[in-house]
């Protein structure tokens, strides 16, 4: 039976979900959801501008990865079990080839080496707060926070302590630090100019 709450200000009461396996979450068909302390919690559906970022960055970052053999770039909500009680869907991550051993069919076994969040109105604490110090503790070794809405792009890197420091961005250029030799104009994210021309840039095409 599911708990019930009785909040002390009030005679109102809470029902929460019940609890649920990881195994269980991740055959779930349903998406824009994540798992936390065994119970599923369920997020908004996404905007346009938040799928078409998300959209271009999976083109440009997976055929970069892919002509250079560098590992894996995964998206689509594909899942992270970042803590035995916690499973997240970053909205991006990228795998390099020596964790290629934690993808599983239906989930990611751990950090990811990149992962890459797209704020949502809604996501804002859970991005830049909840997921941030997660992300730090389990040692996921670099970390974007793109924020559309606010035109803003964070990048955030592992120090030799274990803990994020803003990484530098050079005349609107990001150079990553995990992925070999990626870098993007910040604009870029803002514009979405054609894959084409930034696959150029990089030298891929």
């Amino acid at each position: 039976m599911p708990t019930l709450l009785e909040k002390p200000e009030s005679s109102k009461t809470v029902t929460l979900p019940p609890k649920v396996t990881f195994e269980e979450f991740t055959r779930m068909e349903e998406r824009n959801i994540e798992w936390i302390d065994g119970r599923i919690v369920k997020y908004m559906s996404c905007s346009f501008s938040h799928e078409d970022l998300f959209r271009w960055l999976l083109s440009v970052l997976s055929l970069y990865v892919a002509k250079h053999n560098l590992g894996k770039v995964l998206g689509s909500r594909f899942a992270m079990r970042t803590k035995m009680s916690r499973g997240r869907e970053p909205d991006l991550i990228f795998v390099a080839n020596e964790n290629l051993g934690k993808i599983k069919p239906t989930f990611l076994d751990g950090g990811a080496d990149l992962v890459i969040e797209i704020v949502s109105p809604d996501s804002v604490e859970r991005d830049k707060f909840e997921k941030f110090w997660e992300y730090e503790e389990i040692g996921i070794r670099e970390y974007w926070l793109i924020d559309y809405e606010s035109k803003i792009a964070e990048f955030y890197c592992l120090d030799e302590a274990g803990r994020y420091q803003l990484a530098e961005v050079t005349d609107g250029i990001y150079h990553s630090k995990i992925i070999k030799d990626f870098w993007l104009k910040t604009d870029w994210l803002w514009d979405l100019p054609s894959e084409f021309d930034v696959l150029k840039d990089l030298k891929v095409i």
